[in-house]
């Protein structure tokens, strides 16, 4: 069971479009892939797209503790019940839960900005 979900699975999506990403505390690209994702939740517009982090496949100590770099929505799976083949994974669906847009790995972008349009969602640049 996937710790702070509010509903049945992850395909629920309150906004146009959702981006979910996965990742796990061992993950080295997952890390180098943290200041954009946090960048993201900063500068997707609220009202067009949600971002959901899930932290998971480790200790719940060492889920934990990198889901506090993420913030208190943080979804944390620690028994890994999402069964990604590899992460970073980054999973854009529309408001009816379709998954539009699949990532996986850590793209070769070097910001947030690139990153949404890579992955088609909206940006705020100013912050």
């Amino acid at each position: 069971m996937v710790s702070g979900m509010t509903g049945s699975s992850l395909a629920a999506c309150p906004t146009a479009k959702c981006l979910t990403v996965y990742v796990a505390p061992w993950c080295g690209y997952c890390r180098r892939a943290t200041p954009i994702i946090v960048e993201l939740q900063r500068r997707l517009p609220k009202d067009a797209a949600t971002l959901r982090v899930v932290v998971g496949m480790d200790s719940m100590e060492a889920v934990r503790q990198y889901a506090r770099e993420f913030g208190p929505d943080t979804l944390l799976d620690p028994e890994g019940s999402f069964r990604m083949n590899g992460v970073p994974q980054f999973l854009v669906s529309d408001a009816s839960g379709r998954l539009v847009k699949k990532v996986p790995g850590m793209p070769d972008v070097e910001s947030a900005a690139e990153m949404a349009e890579l992955l088609g969602l909206p940006y705020e640049n100013t912050p």
